[in-house]
C-alpha cells in the first residue's frame, strides 16, 4: 500500500509531467479519464505540438472535441477506428484517421512502430485486501 501511495499524483503534477511534442494515448468511452484531460485542457497553455492519440467514438465522448477548434493549434489529434473510413460522418478528420482491428493496438505501442510518451487512463484503487 506504501508504494501505492508514493505513485499518486494529482491531475495538474500527472499533467506535469507531459512534454511539447509528445504523443499522448487517451483511453475512450467509458475508460476516458475524463479530470485528466479537463487538466490538459486547462493547462493548454504549456504545450505545443502535442499529438493526442485516441479510439474513435463518433460521439462527443472526449471533453476535447468541444473544444477541438480551439485546441487545434495546440493538439493534433490522431484517431484509431475500427471500421469503414467511407462513414459519412468521418469526413473532416479521414487525414488523421488509422483504420485498424483494436486488437493490433498493443503490439503496435510494445514494437514501437506507434510509439506514445505517456497514457492518460482511468483506474480504480487496488483493493485494499492485496496490500497493494
Amino acid at each position: 500500500m506504501e508504494a501505492y501511495r508514493q505513485k499518486l499524483r494529482t491531475a495538474e503534477e500527472a499533467i506535469a509531467m507531459i512534454h511539447s511534442g509528445h504523443r499522448v494515448f487517451i483511453s475512450s468511452n467509458c475508460g476516458s479519464p475524463r479530470h485528466l484531460v479537463e487538466a490538459l485542457i486547462k493547462n493548454r497553455d504549456r504545450f505545443s505540438d502535442l499529438e493526442i492519440l485516441r479510439l474513435l467514438a463518433l460521439e462527443a465522448t472526449i471533453d476535447m472535441t468541444k473544444h477541438r477548434q480551439e485546441l487545434e493549434h495546440i493538439f493534433s489529434f490522431r484517431s484509431i477506428y475500427q471500421g469503414s473510413g467511407r462513414t459519412e460522418q468521418l469526413r473532416g478528420i479521414r487525414r488523421f484517421l488509422t483504420p485498424m482491428g483494436f486488437s493490433s493496438i498493443p503490439r503496435l505501442f510494445r514494437s514501437r512502430k506507434l510509439p506514445i510518451n505517456c497514457a492518460l487512463i482511468q483506474v480504480s484503487p487496488p483493493p485494499m485486501h492485496t496490500g497493494g
